[in-house]
């Protein structure tokens, strides 16, 4: 057996690794009354709500949404189109009140989504271990265990 001078590498996350639903709780009731955490809170509510990747939701503009009808379009690039997800009636209040906070932003998440999304993905990873939530990032806010309900889907573009 051939001895390495390097340090043991971290476990792998495995691809089934979710938060419960009680994590989840944790999570969005801890950073519900912070100011600071605001960009991950709302990030988090609205991936576990409509199951939108990281990636799409720093692409999501105000122009995908039809809020009378609770619809949202999402650019999925796995597909190479669109997906269309109705949204709950807590999903259109929270955008709503989003976009009355910054009514200029062409996107969602604000002027600049990626950055945004990244200071909320080391937010996330800086909380994890004191809320005892799994390691990883914005990508297991997103996912739900086998048996959970899914997002409602109308139909792929």
């Amino acid at each position: 057996m051939r001895k390495s001078n390097n340090p043991p590498q971290p476990l792998a996350l495995s691809r089934k690794t979710v938060l419960t639903p009680e994590q989840m709780r944790t999570l969005l009731d801890t950073t519900a009354a912070q100011r600071e955490f605001r960009d991950l809170h709302d990030a988090a509510k609205i991936m576990e709500r409509s199951g939108v990747r990281p990636a799409e939701l720093a692409n999501l503009r105000w122009t995908d949404f039809t809020f009378h009808l609770r619809v949202m379009r999402v650019s999925d690039q796995k597909i190479g189109g669109y997906r269309v997800t109705i949204m709950d009636p807590e999903t259109v209040a929270l955008l709503q009140q989003r976009r009355n906070c910054g009514p200029d932003d062409e996107f969602v998440m604000g002027p600049s989504p990626r950055r945004t999304l990244a200071r909320a993905g080391r937010q996330y990873r800086d909380l994890a271990p004191t809320l005892g939530l799994p390691r990883g990032g914005l990508h297991l806010l997103r996912r739900r265990r086998a048996g959970e309900p899914e997002s409602p889907k109308v139909s792929t573009l």
